[in-house]
């Protein structure tokens, strides 16, 4: 097995990107857009390390990294990448088979709530750079070093607003506490007690009729089994934060098509 196989690590520039992709097997995976701007952006700022996961040919052919290669092109960067070449087929057969990581899994070992963190931390990233819509929070890619770092420059107050949201969410699954949380950090600045109070009136019940309305809201979405998007529920959490601290707010609670992201009162 050993003379099949070779480990190189290798500068790779655009016009070899170029050349390689041209050699792609048949049945590679669907390019994602999305991926391919990730990691150009990360590669454009510097913040690209050599991946363990290798670059890989097969009897001459593009097996494994197309995302990465195109990323190469995009930013116009040259950079190191692990290279394996083989003549053994069935190594392309064991590419991508161990578990899959996502962001979470790029936080300090001893991080609580490391998922949840990363999914709070991307949307307040996406709130905060305005690339966030009624239906969706894909207009911006969140690289995961930045969002790392975030976490890592927050996660006291990250950590401390959230464990607020989860004691709530553990009683009456109103609305995600990725979501409560994303809105206290928000706003712990300016609104702390105030938000606090509003998250857990929100989660155990209240007769004040703002938040009545929108858990009311909230809760018939949820056991009628409509599917509103997150970004859509955390659209309605603002606008009922809003409406809490200036003392007035509608009966229904909703985003009409065409209506601008909520913006948090200041």
């Amino acid at each position: 097995m050993s003379e099949q196989i070779s480990v190189s690590i290798e500068k790779v520039n655009p016009i070899m990107a170029r050349e390689w992709l041209e050699t792609r097997i048949p049945r590679q995976r669907k390019i994602k857009p999305k991926r391919v701007e990730s990691y150009a952006k990360m590669m454009l700022c510097g913040d690209w390390k050599i991946p363990p996961d290798c670059i890989m040919f097969t009897k001459g052919q593009l097996a494994n990294g197309q995302h990465r290669l195109l990323a190469i092109i995009a930013s116009n960067r040259t950079l190191p990448f692990v290279i394996l070449r083989t003549n053994d087929e069935t190594v392309y057969q064991v590419t991508d088979a161990g578990c899959i990581r996502n962001p979470g899994d790029a936080l300090p070992a001893e991080a609580e709530n490391k998922h949840n963190m990363a999914a709070m931390g991307t949307l307040i990233l996406h709130y905060l750079s305005e690339s966030i819509s009624r239906m969706s929070m894909s207009a911006r890619i969140v690289s995961r070093p930045e969002l790392v770092r975030f976490i890592t420059e927050n996660y006291d107050e990250l950590q401390s607003v959230y464990k607020i949201c989860q004691n709530g969410y553990n009683k009456v699954h109103v609305i995600s506490p990725v979501l409560t949380g994303a809105l206290g950090f928000l706003v712990h600045k300016k609104y702390k007690e105030r938000v606090v109070e509003f998250i857990e009136k929100l989660y155990e019940g209240t007769s004040d009729k703002i938040i009545l309305n929108l858990r009311n809201r909230l809760l018939n979405d949820r056991l009628g089994g409509h599917s509103l998007s997150r970004s859509y529920q955390f659209g309605l959490l603002i606008k009922g934060f809003n409406a809490f601290i200036i003392g007035n707010g509608p009966k229904l609670f909703k985003i009409v098509e065409g209506e601008d992201f909520p913006k948090i009162i200041e």
